[in-house]
């Protein structure tokens, strides 16, 4: 399928982890000057909106998934 999000996976372990990737690489740009002061920054803040966009719809596939699991189900172990 070419239009799935690539940050959803199988588990929602594994999308979490996905997401906790970018948003770190997110941290890390927006820390960076260069990326702020770029002669394209609109590019780059039209890419960032859109990563964010994809992060937003991987998190509600997820909450829609835990959702459909019986109560008692263990996602993570402690």
């Amino acid at each position: 399928m070419t239009d799935r999000n690539p940050l959803i996976e199988a588990t929602p372990e594994d999308t979490l982890l996905n997401i906790h990737s970018v948003l770190t690489l997110i941290q890390e740009l927006h820390g960076n000057p260069d990326f702020s002061s770029m002669p394209n920054s609109r590019i780059g803040h039209c890419g960032l909106a859109l990563i964010l966009k994809c992060t937003n719809e991987a998190l509600n596939y997820e909450i829609g998934r835990l959702e459909k699991l019986p109560e008692r189900t263990v996602i993570f172990e402690a």
